[in-house]
């Protein structure tokens, strides 16, 4: 696909055994296809000083709706390293496209069975349907913990094909995976840049933008993050 590029949030050399991993997985399941896959890197947790922190840390506004505050359980520097990767990855991706996909992954990404199958009828769909939306998220995350607490609603249902659909909500459910278009990035980059404002992580942030940010799930993951479910998969980035 000559409009997807993929961006892997990693520090080739600080994060070592993310970064073979993710080469395997991409030597099993992309290796064939026509894909450019670019590695990024800005800042790492021990490199965000206090002026930093101080610099994009002005509210918690975002946490408060997730019932987090700065006050009992700040942001660590970890979370600030990841939404400055996040953005300026985004920056970046500005700056040298002016159209095309972006799937931005994060360094301890497995990806499922069909990954790339199931990818492409996503994005053929997108296109054949002119579908409106700001970022598809295609990781499984919180998934189960949010519909079992029931905490995000769904606002529509569009079926792709009888397996695959996507699923419109207000919420959310991490960030492993996140398929963005350019225009929602240049949406996303203007608004972000009217405050600068790490008001909570990455994940969360985008779920309460003030602004009509229209988030999809995937009514199946294609892939997961391997430090949500494997607790000897270390998050090297915090």
């Amino acid at each position: 696909m000559n409009n997807l590029n993929i961006f892997i949030i990693c520090n080739k050399h600080r994060e070592k055994n993310r970064y073979t991993h993710s080469q395997e997985q991409i030597s099993k399941h992309l290796s064939n296809f026509n894909i450019k896959i670019n590695y990024y890197y800005h800042i790492w947790a021990d490199e965000i000083t206090d002026d930093i922190y101080k610099k994009y840390c002005k509210t918690d506004k975002s946490m408060i709706k997730h019932g987090r505050n700065m006050k009992i359980n700040p942001l660590t520097k970890g979370e600030v390293s990841l939404v400055l990767n996040n953005v300026n990855c985004l920056k970046k991706i500005l700056k040298e496209y002016k159209e095309g996909y972006f799937l931005i992954l994060e360094s301890d990404f497995f990806l499922f069975d069909n990954f790339y199958k199931n990818l492409v009828k996503i994005i053929n769909f997108i296109q054949t349907s002119n579908l409106k939306f700001d970022v598809i998220n295609i990781g499984k995350g919180f998934r189960e913990y949010i519909k079992k607490k029931k905490l995000s609603k769904i606002i529509n249902t569009i079926k792709i094909d009888d397996a695959l659909s996507l699923i419109k909500t207000n919420l959310n459910c991490g960030a492993e995976g996140l398929l963005w278009k350019i225009e929602s990035i240049k949406n996303f980059i203007q608004n972000f840049e009217k405050e600068n404002d790490i008001n909570g992580p990455w994940d969360t942030i985008l779920d309460t933008l003030e602004y009509n940010f229209c988030i999809y799930w995937t009514s199946f993951p294609l892939l997961h993050g391997l430090s949500v479910t494997d607790k000897n998969f270390k998050s090297e980035i915090h």
